[in-house]
């Protein structure tokens, strides 16, 4: 039988556990999801769908200069240069994010909306989630 202090810790292991299963399972929808939900638009827009081409472009330019910052990262590692780049990058794709956004509302694509979400997701650090 477990005491008072084990079970609690024991419980409090678990919930974190479970925390960090979450937060995973949503960057990695956001890391596979940004792309096929762009690559998606893009479909639509060689169907002859009215998707906007400055959302695409935008959406396009996120999704690339995250993964460019990716391949980055694991090549030359944890320095204050790759992390100041992800900040400058960040803050430009969240701004991309949000172009991507208003031009997914206003046209008929839901998957530049949804990939203009994910996209946003991918800049945002882990602490936030």
């Amino acid at each position: 039988m477990l005491s008072d202090d084990n079970w609690r810790a024991t419980t409090i292991g678990l919930c974190n556990s479970h925390h960090m299963l979450v937060v995973e399972l949503v960057l990695l929808t956001a890391f596979i999801g940004a792309p096929v939900s762009i690559g998606l638009a893009w479909r639509a827009r060689s169907r002859a769908a009215r998707v906007p081409l400055v959302g695409l472009i935008a959406g396009t330019t996120n999704v690339t200069m995250f993964y460019l910052w990716l391949i980055l990262r694991l090549c030359i590692g944890a320095t204050g240069g790759v992390w100041g780049l992800r900040e400058a990058f960040g803050n430009a794709g969240i701004f991309l994010s949000l172009i991507t956004l208003i031009a997914g509302a206003l046209g008929p694509s839901g998957a530049l909306v949804s990939g203009a979400v994910l996209g946003f997701l991918m800049w945002v650090p882990v602490g936030i989630l």
